[in-house]
């Protein structure tokens, strides 16, 4: 179940680059984007990142710990290797999550605050299967607040690739 887990995610996240190559390509070419493929980059970065953080780690055992305060879990490993590991790793992991949610709200404007709501209600849905599931994960907050932070990346990024192709479309 975990290999199948994996090799999944790994194929949403090809299909996540493709998906968002070609939807910045068509738009470029044509000034237009067709809804299936917003819908095949949001879709395929959703189902990613479910599939890396629901994976189990030890089968069968419940959440191994509950961290409700925030930053503690940073803190307490910020001397450590592990820490940077796990900042880097939550927010590299959202990068996506705000790049396809700010791109597929691009034209309302509402692009930066739909990726962060995204962020928010997938990675605190995340926290709650981990804490349901047997998948052996502890749930922490931090892993919340370090997943929006690598949304708004991803939003911000985003923006500044809409920018730039509007302003390489007009010229």
């Amino acid at each position: 179940m975990a290999q199948a887990a994996r090799i999944f995610g790994e194929y949403a996240v090809v299909a996540a680059i493709g998906g968002g190559v070609a939807a910045m390509v068509a738009w470029w070419v044509t000034g237009r984007v067709s809804h299936a493929a917003t819908a095949l980059l949001v879709g395929s970065v959703l189902v990613g990142v479910l599939a890396v953080t629901v994976e189990p780690l030890m089968a069968g055992e419940a959440a191994t710990g509950v961290n409700l305060v925030p930053f503690r879990t940073i803190v307490q490993l910020a001397p450590t290797s592990l820490a940077r590991r796990n900042i880097a790793g939550n927010v590299v992991l959202f990068v996506p999550v705000g790049f396809a949610f700010g791109w597929a709200f691009r034209r309302r404007r509402h692009g930066f605050a739909a990726a962060l709501a995204a962020a928010l209600g997938l990675s605190a849905t995340i926290e709650a299967l981990q804490w349901v599931l047997p998948v052996g994960r502890v749930v922490d907050v931090d892993d919340v607040i370090l997943n929006v932070v690598g949304a708004a990346v991803g939003a911000t990024v985003a923006a500044v690739v809409v920018r730039g192709l509007r302003s390489v479309r007009r010229s």
